[in-house]
């Protein structure tokens, strides 16, 4: 039973590549190599990255002995970190949402045999994401001939030790997202601010390599000394990587110990987290007055409930409404530098000013560009389309009640952004007029925009909501399509700033979005309409 368990998980783990979870229907051959080879690529180009961040580690720690053990620490400990953040989130899926867990502990199958597998398949995944940094290091150092025999023993074992300590560091972290799970009604936005913040930490790395990468190589001995004094499980793996067969035993030891704990408190309390409905609450009734609202409000209310109830809608369809006011407060923080600039700049190129308040607009359209909220609405309604046609309201109060979330989650960041902006660039009250409510319609734009396309593109047949989120052409065309309006509107006074003012370029411009809008709202009371009627 545990082997059929484990091939299982497997399975599972790999369904993707033989699966296209669009049509729910197995892949062609060609398509699952090239599944495959995307894969493929994609960590040998990470394992590349790592290789030259092992590089310039190596060159100035593994220069002698009493520093080589500081080199396989940073390289151990970034291959944990990575192994941690990319296998954490499929731990606590694997083993507590598996949509399997009731139907397996109701046969005569043990809790720990059902831990176990899964467990297994975590080790896997922890595997392939440490081995992409750790691997690469252990190259570094063998091409570099300052390693011993006793070294590359350890290097090559170290590659399965590290994999066990990921796999239960999370474990740790997946218990405890299960047991916050099960206190939180809503875990959604739990799982958008988790995703923030690891976005946020990802490119943030991305953009600073080369400064940390510096840092660290010239601040080796602080760090080596923070090491040993707070982080001995990582000293033991820096020591075990230079050769020290004492240092090997002890690491291995701990990870083996601790790992051993991690399965033991997930087995006695695997079951009860299972079976308890996350966020359950005991309903107190009382006797009192409903206040009563109108339908306009209750569909709104429901199209919002549908978007804050699904994370990967909020991720992938309104990004923007957070990095505005990032660049809101951005603006502010960096404004002397900004104005500094811009008189530096325009000593020599007068135009500069009134061009960097049409870029501002432009920045935020694009912003805006990147929620895409109403694009998928129409498709979101999927099989269930029929339950929303079925009540007594009207087509249009169904259509606007999508417009108006879009406008509702995007016009009040936009225009508080343009304003911050606005006063960071000193712009007088008619220039910031013309900016904030050209940032105002776009967003009105965008919504209609999207509910055009989403009206002329459904797909209502998906199996999953990713799939009208992600890889819908009305979600594609509003975000790349509104990117391109956003340049177009910063090129076209680039070309025209000799012979117009920006502010009647911004007049122009908001003209043009304000007979868009009345021209789309035109078709979606008509055609679109109808359109909706015949789904």
């Amino acid at each position: 039973m545990f082997k059929s368990l484990v091939k299982k998980q497997l399975l599972e783990l790999n369904s993707f590549y033989f699966q296209d979870r669009k049509t729910g229907k197995r892949r062609t051959k060609k398509g699952i190599a090239g599944f495959i080879t995307l894969y493929a690529v994609l960590f040998v180009f990470l394992g590349v990255m790592f290789g030259f961040m092992a590089v310039m580690l190596g060159n100035s720690l593994l220069a002698s002995y009493e520093t080589s053990w500081l080199y396989y620490a940073m390289m151990g400990l970034v291959a944990l970190l990575l192994g941690t953040l990319g296998s954490v989130f499929n731990t606590y899926s694997s083993l507590y949402l598996a949509k399997d867990n009731e139907l397996l502990l109701s046969m005569p199958v043990t809790p720990h045999m059902i831990i176990g597998a899964r467990l297994i398949g975590n080790f896997c995944m922890s595997l392939l994401y440490s081995a992409v940094a750790w691997v690469p290091a252990v190259v570094v150092a063998v091409i570099s001939g300052k390693v011993t025999v006793a070294g590359i023993i350890n290097s090559i074992l170290l590659i399965i030790v590290i994999a066990l300590l990921v796999t239960a560091l999370t474990c740790i972290f997946g218990w405890l997202i299960a047991v916050i799970s099960t206190r939180v009604r809503s875990k959604t936005f739990i799982v958008v601010i988790l995703s923030l913040l690891f976005f946020g930490v990802y490119y943030y790395f991305c953009f600073r390599m080369n400064s940390i990468l510096s840092m660290l190589v010239q601040n080796a001995v602080e760090i080596g000394k923070t090491i040993k004094a707070w982080i001995w499980p990582v000293y033991q793996l820096g020591l075990a990587g230079a050769g020290d067969m004492t240092a090997m035993g002890l690491f291995t030891g701990f990870t083996l110990i601790l790992l051993g704990l991690c399965c033991y408190v997930i087995s006695i309390s695997f079951s009860k987290i299972v079976s308890m409905k996350p966020g359950e609450k005991k309903t107190e009734y009382r006797n009192e007055m409903v206040k009563a609202s109108g339908t306009g409000q209750a569909l709104f209310r429901r199209e919002l409930k549908h978007f804050t109830s699904n994370a990967t809608y909020m991720l992938n369809c309104g990004l923007g409404i957070v990095i505005l006011p990032v660049v809101a407060v951005a603006a502010v923080v960096k404004g002397d530098t900004i104005r500094e600039f811009l008189e530096m700049i325009s000593s020599e190129y007068v135009w500069v000013p009134e061009f960097a308040a049409v870029a501002a607009v432009s920045a935020v359209c694009m912003a805006l560009s990147m929620n895409a909220v109403s694009a998928p609405s129409v498709s979101l309604e999927g099989r269930t389309l029929w339950v929303i046609k079925s009540l007594p309201v009207s087509t249009w109060q169904i259509i606007e009640a999508k417009e108006r979330l879009h406008i509702v989650l995007n016009a009040a960041p936009a225009a508080l952004t343009q304003l911050v902006i606005c006063l960071v660039l000193n712009l007088d009250a008619y220039q910031t007029a013309a900016a904030v409510l050209v940032c105002i319609v776009y967003a009105v734009f965008t919504a209609d925009l999207g509910l055009v396309l989403g009206l002329k593109h459904p797909n209502l047949d998906w199996t999953s909501e990713v799939v009208p989120i992600k890889q819908s052409a009305p979600v594609m065309i509003t975000l790349f399509g509104g990117w391109a309006i956003s340049l177009v509107i910063a090129g076209v006074y680039f070309l025209l700033r000799n012979t117009m003012s920006h502010q009647m370029y911004l007049v122009i411009v908001l003209a043009v979005l304000i007979l868009a809008v009345r021209l789309m709202r035109r078709w979606l009371r008509t055609e679109g309409q109808v359109l909706f009627e015949q789904l």
